[in-house]
């Protein structure tokens, strides 16, 4: 080989080879790039979805639901804390609050810190409640007496109609009692401490007398 040729050759190589360095550059500066928009990706990633109560205002003693649901978190927590929780697109938890509360949800991910939202579930006085009925008959002679009698729970008031209460209306239980002469309905109401009431009622049916047979006619 001619040192013409030698030369040819070694500018060959070093033109290959400054063409492999600037590929090898060119390709870590884009991976540098797409490494920090990756990483802002994900710091704009880690994201509260949704969390709510299914009902706003729940009278006491009563559940709902508090429902969350992420995207890209390493972890999740609520507090105050109720249950331990995972990471998920969408789920729902019980909770059963005593006085009203704020609930907050915690998003975390190891390298970029952590997101929340809250939600607050307001306590109200608990409902007046029916927790037991019963009717002596539901069919009667004309001015035979019929009871509709109850027992009731967070009830400060009771009304009733027609008809008398036999132990003067105690809301907590009392019979209602009447002589009716007709098919009658009969309706009890309670009322608890927040206002809201509760309603049943019940209908009584009257039987006619027989129509005496008469004589046959004399001969």
């Amino acid at each position: 080989m001619t040192g013409r040729n030698r030369r040819v050759e070694w500018n060959a190589r070093i033109t290959f080879l400054q063409s492999v360095a600037i590929a090898f550059s060119v390709c870590c500066t884009q991976y540098d790039r797409v490494t920090q928009a990756n990483r802002k990706n994900a710091q704009e990633s880690v994201r509260i979805t949704q969390f709510y109560a299914t009902k706003a205002a729940l009278p006491r003693g009563e559940s709902a639901k508090l429902c969350y649901g992420v995207e890209n978190a390493a972890a999740v927590r609520i507090t105050p804390m109720i249950e331990n929780i995972r990471p998920s697109l969408s789920r729902c938890i019980s909770i059963t609050p005593t006085a009203t509360s704020t609930f907050t949800l915690i998003a975390e991910n190891g390298e970029t810190g952590k997101i929340s939202r809250s939600v607050t579930v307001t306590v109200t006085e608990p409902l007046p409640r029916f927790t037991d009925l019963s009717v002596s008959a539901k069919e009667v002679a004309p001015g035979e007496t019929v009871a509709f009698c109850f027992k009731a729970k967070e009830a400060i008031a009771v009304k009733g109609n027609p008809g008398y209460f036999l132990h003067g209306g105690s809301p907590k239980g009392d019979c209602l009692v009447d002589q009716p002469r007709k098919k009658t309905e009969y309706r009890l109401t309670i009322a608890g401490t927040g206002g809201d009431t509760a309603d049943e009622s019940v209908t009584v049916q009257v039987r006619l007398p027989a129509h005496p047979v008469a004589p046959p006619a004399a001969r």
